[in-house]
């Protein structure tokens, strides 16, 4: 399994209890902080690190050794924290693959959209170039379905695949590291067989046991 494909378990999932609140919703944010588990706050960066950590069974402290983020000052719950930390980690990337995170940032009100100021993030499905016109299939939580492109979607009501066209600086894309997005047992059984037992095939084509070694001369009394 992949972690997109264990993300895509709980599409369709939808707030029950208010906005940004519900059962597993409220458990996403107390992974974070047991108090954010309580509050109806804006849950989109909480699913990503939620999927990461359950994923792979990792711990905030653990996850945060793995990206390169400092633990002690990330705040999962934030995509300013995000950006900020993938920054300094080194982890921005514009060639993203499946698996990785995006950032959508504001729009600035004239078409275009503002430098380190993101306010919605999910997982890339199966993205395209990050280029102007190309497009991407996501993973998010706390958004609405469908495809909307004029309306950014977030803040939504559950969690869902969407897909999004990609303008630029749209986007800021978070590699992950490989080791983070399949299971290590997935590629169990992968390698190359095992080579096959020596074969002699007769000049008519039927195969025939290998030839017998010569007995060894007797020894001289």
């Amino acid at each position: 399994m992949t972690l997109i494909e264990y993300a895509k378990q709980f599409l369709g999932l939808q707030e029950t209890a208010g906005a940004n609140r519900g059962p597993l919703v409220d458990k996403w944010k107390a992974m974070v902080s047991k108090a954010l588990g309580l509050l109806p706050t804006p849950w989109c960066s909480c699913f990503v690190f939620a999927m990461l950590c359950e994923f792979n069974k990792l711990t905030k402290k653990d996850l945060a050794a793995k990206l390169g983020f400092d633990a002690d000052t990330w705040f999962p719950e934030s995509t300013h924290s995000w950006l900020d930390q993938a920054v300094k980690a080194g982890r921005i990337t514009y060639s993203p693959t499946r698996g990785d995170v995006f950032l959508l940032l504001k729009p600035d009100g004239h078409g275009g959209f503002i430098p380190g100021q993101p306010h919605h993030a999910g997982l890339l499905d199966f993205p395209g170039c990050p280029a102007v016109g190309d497009s991407m299939d996501t993973v998010e939580g706390n958004t609405v379905p469908g495809h909307l492109d004029g309306a950014l979607a977030r803040e939504g009501n559950g969690a869902y695949a969407r897909f999004r066209k990609v303008q630029r600086g749209e986007f800021v894309f978070i590699s992950i590291p490989d080791d983070l997005k399949q299971r290590p047992e997935d590629t169990v059984g992968t390698s190359a067989p095992e080579p096959r037992p020596l074969e002699v095939v007769a000049p008519g084509g039927e195969e025939q046991a290998p030839p017998t070694p010569p007995a060894p001369a007797p020894s001289k009394a």
